[in-house]
């Protein structure tokens, strides 16, 4: 529910307003059965890294069930509540002069926000076919594939359910895994962010000065579980882990627009902006698999990420409608998140054991500056009816220098940044009809830091070609159809090398098509 309104008072002009919603997500019905079929003698041919080959070498059937060993239900039943309230105001005054105008703004905001989560994963595991569980009756022979590899057996989910009603004594409850996963993803959580901004524009003949200020107070509290596993006489067990800060940042900003001369304006910018954490990431408890190893880890002790930004840029516009732009900028991030890899040694019964694990942590910080070229056209120029062409182009090219501990030796660019970026559009409309062809490329970036780069996960470069198109049919109604990836080009992501890759993820063509009203 929404409400606001607005008042004037001579030349002020007042903006209120209030918001509340409430989000309830009730999933009773998740669940995941993984079957586990040994003696399988395979050869792979990986001289196509992205699309190996498999020759099987023994003759067992991937379609034969008498041999499955093991099956694991995993059934994951969660309830969420969020609950979100904002009120804000502002107050606006402009003021006109024969040399000097602008205006004056200033506002409050205040936004609340609590989270819940319950989940009680079960975790059971069926017999052997051997033994006589029913493996033929609940899996069915798939024809699909993926990468070209056959999946070959695909469980039938409305069969396993039924089986799960009529027989449970089938299905064996693993206790320590389901007290383990009930707790994992449970957390409550409560946010309050207040602000308050001051605004001003200032026009001097040709030039604009655009200052401001903004402050936000924000209290973050939470609660989120710590599960510890039951190893030699010590039973297993979960702790709380309460959490509460609070912190104040101010955030200033300074905006010049001057007018070099007909058609070509500078620009100029300085601000300071800040992000908090991923909620996922403070939420998430701390997970020990005794099974791998392994520790995933959540970090409710996250603190915000700053940013000094400097940009400049310089506008042309031509008598043709045209825009050409040259800009630079240059960026100094304290605090930005990585996920950090440790290992963690753990006594198993008087054993000790190398854990490996993961943990959203806080960088040093980085510098970030680069180069932004824009040119747009129309092309007004041709005869008709090509006159309703237009040309897009932007090409950004950056550096990175991101700080990592236990890798400052190196140089590393920041999470996520890419050196090159470049997009291209065709645009044609006439009349009621509109539609655009655009081409994307992005080169590789890091997604993922590890002890040492042969282990760093990096994204690959990818393009990608998407059209669009619409037709008016009146003022009201409107025809579309959106096409995306037109090349099927996939998504590759690889560790250290690039002829090592670790994930190969093909998104495909999609095409949507329907029609809009608006009433």
């Amino acid at each position: 529910m929404s409400a606001g309104g607005e008042n004037r008072l001579d030349t002020i002009k007042l903006n209120y307003s209030g918001y509340y919603a409430e989000n309830e997500r009730n999933t009773d019905r998740s669940l995941q059965y993984v079957v586990r079929n040994t003696g399988f003698q395979n050869a792979y041919d990986r001289s196509d890294t992205l699309r190996p080959k498999y020759t099987n070498l023994n003759g067992k059937s991937a379609f034969d069930t008498t041999t499955i060993t093991r099956g694991d239900l995993t059934i994951n039943p969660s309830e969420y509540a969020e609950e979100v309230v904002s009120a804000k105001v502002d107050v606006e005054k402009p003021y006109r002069g024969n040399a000097l105008s602008g205006k004056l703004k200033v506002g409050l905001k205040t936004n609340r926000s609590t989270r819940e989560q319950d989940s009680s994963s079960s975790v059971y595991v069926t017999g052997t076919a051997a033994s006589g569980f029913p493996y033929a009756d609940l899996m069915r022979r798939s024809n699909r594939t993926v990468a070209g590899i056959p999946m070959s057996l695909e469980t039938d989910i409305p069969k396993l359910e039924a089986l799960f009603r009529s027989r449970p004594e089938l299905f064996v409850l693993q206790a320590p895994a389901a007290f383990q996963n009930s707790v994992f993803s449970d957390f409550q959580s409560r946010e309050t962010t207040h602000s308050a901004y001051v605004m001003g524009a200032v026009t001097m003949g040709r030039t604009t000065l655009t200052p401001g200020l903004r402050m936000e107070r924000n209290t973050f509290e939470s609660t989120t579980n710590q599960f510890i596993p039951a190893l030699g006489a010590r039973a297993a067990r979960v702790e709380a882990v309460n959490r509460e800060r609070s912190y104040t940042s101010w955030l200033p900003s300074a905006h010049l627009r001057h007018e070099l001369g007909r058609n070509l304006i500078l620009r100029g910018s300085y601000n300071r902006s800040y992000s908090r954490p991923d909620l996922d990431d403070l939420l998430r408890g701390r997970l020990v698999n005794i099974d791998s190893d392994t520790i995933t880890d959540g970090n409710p002790d996250l603190q915000t990420t700053t940013s000094d930004n400097f940009d400049a840029q310089v506008e042309f516009y031509t008598a043709n409608r045209g825009l050409y732009s040259v800009g630079a900028f240059y960026k100094t991030m304290n605090g930005f998140y990585y996920d950090r890899a440790f290992t963690e040694v753990i006594d198993e019964n008087g054993v000790p054991t190398t854990y490996r694990g993961t943990r959203p942590e806080n960088a040093l910080g980085a510098v970030n500056y680069g180069l932004e070229l824009i040119a747009r056209q129309k092309l007004v120029f041709l005869p008709k009816p090509f006159d309703g062409f237009r040309v897009d182009l932007s090409a950004t090219f950056t550096e990175s220098d991101g700080k990592y501990p236990g890798r400052l030796t190196e140089k590393l660019p920041t999470y996520g940044f890419s050196d090159f970026m470049f997009n291209a559009a065709l645009e044609y409309a006439i009349g009621r009809f509109r539609a655009e062809i655009s081409y994307r490329y992005r080169s590789d970036f890091l997604e993922g830091l590890d002890f040492d780069f042969t282990f760093d996960d990096i994204f690959a470069a990818n393009e990608r070609v998407d059209f669009v198109a619409s037709y008016q049919v009146t003022d009201r109604m409107k025809l579309f159809l959106n096409m995306t990836n037109l090349t099927d080009r996939p998504q590759v992501s690889y560790q250290g090398f690039a002829y090592n890759p670790e994930d190969y993820t093909m998104h495909g063509m999609r095409a949507t098509t329907g029609v809009t009203y608006r009433f």
